[in-house]
Formats: C-alpha cells, sequence, structure tokens
C-alpha cells in the first residue's frame, strides 16, 4: 500500500507506520493513529485504509448514546 502517513481517515490521522506480531505470531502492518478526540491507537493499515475503523471507538460511543 502507498504511504499513508499525514493522511486522515475518518477521525483517525496516521502518524507512524510500524511492524508488530498479531495473535498468530505473523508480522502484520499496525499504524499509529492519532484520533480526533485525542487519544492514540493502533490500528491494523488495511483496516484503516479500507475505512472498516473510523475512529479510536468513540465514534460508536457518540452514536450509542445519541440513540
Amino acid at each position: 500500500m502507498k504511504a499513508v502517513i499525514g493522511q486522515v481517515f475518518g477521525r483517525l490521522t496516521v502518524e507512524a507506520r510500524v511492524r508488530k506480531p498479531d495473535t498468530r505470531g505473523e508480522n502484520v502492518r499496525w499504524l499509529v493513529c492519532q484520533c480526533s478526540c485525542g487519544y492514540k491507537t493502533d490500528i491494523r493499515e488495511y483496516d484503516v485504509v479500507k475505512g472498516r475503523i473510523k475512529s479510536c471507538g468513540c465514534l460508536a460511543e457518540e452514536v450509542a448514546k445519541a440513540r
């Protein structure tokens, strides 16, 4: 995938790319992202770029409270 550092996906701004082992011991690309609420989180690059994850979880909480 092309460089995504500095790009914004939903509420997440990509700050860095790191490699961390997943639960099966395989190397997976992760992104360090800053959410608009101020929280930083690590997320798989695929999930962010494909729009599967749009925030650190704050968006789901806001939607749930609105209901």
